[in-house]
């Protein structure tokens, strides 16, 4: 409802970055495809997580990751709270 009434997607929230970073840092992989589908931008880096990848990494799910790869995710983003994707798997 919020996005058909023009919300940015990409708006930066809180510690957790953009929607994107919150929905794959709970494991929704259905938000995530929403958001994505709604031009989302899986590259932004900010927030705790600093990458989108970083955060899906923590849920150990990999066709979240996957998704999120296929989307053009950067698998080497360095920062925030881990360091890595590969920090936070």
């Amino acid at each position: 409802l919020l996005i058909d009434h023009g919300a940015d997607v990409n708006a930066r929230v809180s510690t957790y970055g953009t929607a994107l970073h919150a929905a794959a840092w709970k494991g929704s992989i259905e938000l995530v495809r929403l958001l994505l589908d709604h031009g989302a931008d899986v590259t932004t880096e900010c927030g705790n997580f600093h990458s989108v990848l970083q955060a899906a990494a923590t849920n150990n799910d990999e066709a979240l990751v996957q998704l999120l790869l296929d989307a053009g995710a950067n698998v080497n983003a360095t920062g925030g709270d881990y360091g890595s994707p590969l920090g936070c798997a």
